[in-house]
């Protein structure tokens, strides 16, 4: 067994993977870590969302020490990662996805950026597709009018926006760059910041709750950072085998966003919320057995 903590047993990195019948993935997940064993220790935190696959046990058997956390039903992301981050004893939580496979010192790289910017609060990595490809996971604060460009929608297919605050997806960036908010697919944090904040937002079932805690850290005067160098592969989807699912999470989460941070823009809610339900219903539905 690899001992991945520091000698007083208290690790610097605690790592939270929330996962739902994805175990290969996952397994790519641990070698990697492997390879790239964050400095100063770290600890291995499992949450499994009723997974019928083989993962518990798996996780028992694991060639290094992993803290298993087995929920009785599907909790969604956000609930279980918070579970996860209760049992984090590290001085940094580095939360990410079972499909994501690190290139590069993750871990280390996410922790000297929140040391060296003043006001960092949390650092994403730079995800790139299985081909080498840039993957966006950078994105501006959701707006009533940014959010019908963002990745996705019927209009972004066909309408390039003209002026640049109307972009919801970033771009990728060459050196450090502060953004609006990123992903949690590989997003660290300081834990007494994470846990300052009441963690992520539980309404959230899936999705957009990444987004909702880096607009409190930005209302805490705090920053998220992208930091290229620490570059990870993300086999997009590959932790959700029912995408027509996905894709409501994703709109019920976006309906949930604008009802808590506009919740005076009632009519413009309402129209949100209208379009929402259209896009929806373009949506296929799972074949029963597919």
């Amino acid at each position: 067994m690899i001992d991945s903590s520091q000698n007083d047993g208290r690790p610097r990195f605690s790592i939270v993977a929330v996962t739902y019948n994805c175990l290969n993935y996952l397994q790519g997940l641990i070698a990697s870590i492997q390879v790239y064993p964050p400095q100063g220790g770290f600890e291995i935190i499992v949450v499994d969302n009723a997974s019928s696959d083989q993962t518990a046990q798996w996780c028992l058997d694991a060639p290094l020490d992993i803290r298993l956390i087995i929920n009785q039903e599907n909790r969604g992301f956000a609930a279980a990662a918070n579970a996860g981050a209760k049992h984090a004893r590290g001085e940094y939580i580095l939360f990410c996805n079972p499909d994501v496979r690190w290139t590069s010192p993750v871990a280390d790289l996410l922790a000297a950026a929140i040391e060296a910017f003043p006001g960092c609060g949390a650092a994403a990595g730079r995800m790139l597709f299985p081909d080498g490809s840039f993957q966006p996971t950078c994105r501006r604060f959701p707006t009533f009018a940014n959010i019908w460009f963002s990745r996705g929608s019927l209009l972004s297919r066909f309408v390039q926006p003209r002026s640049e605050g109307l972009e919801y997806t970033l771009p990728d960036y060459e050196y450090p760059t502060w953004v609006d908010a990123a992903a949690a697919t590989c997003l660290l944090l300081r834990r007494d910041v994470f846990v300052e904040l009441e963690g992520f937002d539980e309404r959230f079932f899936m999705y957009v709750e990444d987004t909702d805690l880096c607009r409190r850290l930005w209302e805490a005067d705090l920053q998220t950072w992208f930091i290229p160098a620490a570059t990870a592969i993300h086999y997009w989807g590959g932790s959700s085998t029912d995408q027509s699912a996905v894709s409501r999470y994703h709109l019920a989460s976006i309906r949930e966003y604008f009802r808590k941070h506009y919740p005076r823009a009632w009519l413009r809610n309402r129209l949100l919320s209208l379009l929402l339900y259209l896009r929806e219903r373009t949506i296929p539905k799972k074949r029963a057995g597919a």
